[in-house]
């Protein structure tokens, strides 16, 4: 389990006190300002193997009160004979079931989180009404030669080829999650060797463009420029559409420090819209956490205040997330704003006193009191300071106030 975060059952105990009523309830919740740093946004990604059994339990709102034959929640096959026998009409009947309150406590309503790993084969076998999932895939070495023959190249091709009809059951669409012991990368996976013939990328035939292409995948990002400078060159050219970028990059007027497939070459690829400069749009992926940081801790920002006035500011680059806060705690990096900005979170420049005075607002907002009722129990406690000189040191040590 995450160390920043409480136990499962004390951070329960913490979400039952509230007294929401739904997972939409908890959502909004989680976006106040005030949500305790040591309660995870998402309880159900965080306690995923250390007893997490849906909403309706973490908010203690009464669905699953009772449970089956004893106390412990039921093996995967006892569950599923028991739930054969409700004839629940597939998955939507199951939801419906679940927010029915008559769920027994021991039966998961996640299903398919809690019994990942002892039999699970979908919502259709569960019910008794559907097929079984299709689990038993080729072995790495086979199923990887079949991926080869593809004549596919990047990670994106792959997705988009499992998308379509054409995958066979027997391969999955996620390998590097199924084959996880023999996994060693998007390349190993998709062909023999670093070489990429052109014609399946560009239909160029200069022995310069093919060059560049060819070492794209190990030292052509040494030789081109970065994304920024290169993508700032090409919006100058006026394109309008793929069809001129690859037009132009068949031609001699491209710079060999232009690479003809910026989509393989650069880790930043955001789509030709982005390339080109025709819209704008909106990035897939951000990057990744450590890297992000230490782009926002080069600015020299003091506070999240300061922050969020950056990005409206339109200087952020399209890979840094406007709310790092939000993007992040998925993958668990997430820690405060503090490490975000690189700043110490102790008050320079104040004593003791201050100190406590800080210490004791961040317990209280914690506990998830009101600002009105902090402020008069700090008051109650620091009769020696006025209330606008307690906020005063609360502002300077970066937190916010109404």
């Amino acid at each position: 389990m995450d160390p920043r975060f409480l136990p499962f059952e004390e951070a329960r105990e913490y979400a039952r006190s509230l007294k929401l009523k739904s997972s939409r309830e908890w959502v909004t919740l989680c976006k106040s300002k005030d949500f305790p740093h040591n309660i995870p946004k998402t309880p159900g990604n965080t306690y995923v193997n250390d007893g997490w059994d849906g909403f309706s339990d973490w908010l203690g709102t009464g669905h699953g009160k009772y449970l089956l034959e004893g106390k412990g929640r039921l093996s995967f096959e006892e569950a599923r004979e028991y739930v054969r026998k409700l004839n629940i009409p597939g998955l939507n009947g199951w939801i419906k079931y679940c927010k029915s309150g008559k769920r027994p406590a021991n039966i998961p309503a996640s299903a398919h989180t809690a019994y990942k790993d002892q039999g699970w084969q979908g919502y259709g076998d569960w019910t008794g009404t559907g097929k079984k999932r299709h689990t038993k895939f080729l072995p790495f070495k086979e199923a990887r030669e079949f991926a080869r023959s593809l004549n596919l190249f990047t990670q994106q091709s792959w997705d988009k080829f499992t998308k379509s009809n054409e995958r066979p059951k027997n391969i999955p669409a996620g390998p590097d999650q199924t084959y996880k012991k023999e996994w060693t990368g998007w390349k190993d996976w998709l062909r023999k060797t670093d070489k990429i013939l052109t014609e399946h990328l560009v239909s160029v035939e200069d022995t310069e463009v093919t060059d560049a292409i060819d070492s794209a995948i190990s030292d052509l990002k040494q030789k081109c420029l970065s994304y920024t400078k290169a993508r700032e060159f090409v919006r100058k050219l006026g394109l309008k559409g793929q069809k001129e970028w690859f037009a132009y990059a068949k031609s001699n007027e491209r710079p060999a420090n232009i690479p003809a497939s910026p989509y393989n070459v650069y880790d930043e690829w955001a789509g030709f819209s982005d390339w080109l400069g025709t819209t704008r749009i909106r990035p897939t992926s951000f990057l990744p956490f450590e890297e992000a940081r230490e782009f926002a801790r080069k600015l020299g920002l003091k506070k999240q205040e300061e922050w969020e006035k950056f990005v409206t500011s339109g200087k952020k680059p399209i890979g840094i997330p406007a709310q790092p806060d939000a993007y992040y705690v998925r993958t668990n990096e997430w820690t405060n704003w503090y490490d975000w900005l690189g700043k110490s979170r102790s008050i320079m420049g104040t004593g003791p006193a201050n100190r406590r005075v800080v210490s004791r607002f961040e317990e209280l907002q914690q506990l998830n009191y009101s600002e009105e009722k902090i402020m008069n129990k700090l008051s109650d406690e620091f009769p020696e300071k006025s209330q606008s000189e307690i906020k005063r040191v609360i502002r300077k040590a970066g937190h916010k106030l109404q």
